[in-house]
């Protein structure tokens, strides 16, 4: 029996207040009075799972990383159990449509996804253009900030024949991430 909503599945790394969840909150309310049927997966709770859910949104809260790079081997481990646990939901929820915030080295294992299940497309959404890497981020390795700033570049403009779509929250983060 086909569906008569498509299902699109917003993935955001935490449910903090912010922009972004702000973001993905404006989203679902207005995805759900449309032809849609919204989810959202995080890595993280937050205080607006709470609004999400009072929308009759179904929120998934997945364990988040629990290694950096610099434990390598876990660290591959860590984002293999991630990528599962999406796929799992993903199949789960026959989902149709994943939308990414946030999500940074996860936007990468997104895009296996449609290889594994029968996900349609998956979008990247931009809500910044420096990744929201700073030194402080790697305090006891910050000669790997420049490194890492340029990994990721280099690594979202390799992937970018693999995503169905862009979504930029403002003509500035468009600018700077296209030129």
């Amino acid at each position: 029996m086909p569906r008569n909503k498509l299902i699109v599945m917003q993935i955001i790394d935490n449910l903090d207040i912010g922009g972004a969840q702000e973001v993905v909150h404006t989203l679902v309310k207005y995805l759900a009075v449309g032809n849609c049927r919204p989810i959202v997966c995080t890595l993280k709770d937050g205080p607006l799972r709470h609004d999400i859910e009072r929308l009759g949104i179904k929120v998934e809260v997945l364990p988040g990383r629990r290694y950096g790079i610099t434990k390598f081997p876990l660290f591959v481990l860590d984002l293999i159990r991630i990528g599962r646990s999406l796929a799992a939901l993903v199949r789960q929820y026959e989902v149709d449509v994943v939308q990414t915030h946030l999500l940074r080295l996860l936007d990468f294992i997104v895009l296996f996804l449609p290889f594994v299940t029968r996900l349609r497309l998956v979008l990247w959404t931009f809500h910044n253009a420096k990744f929201e890497l700073t030194p402080a981020n790697l305090p006891s390795h910050r000669w790997l900030f420049p490194i890492k700033l340029y990994g990721f570049r280099l690594l979202y403009r390799l992937a970018a024949a693999l995503v169905g779509g862009f979504v930029a929250v403002s003509d500035e983060v468009k600018t700077q991430w296209w030129k």
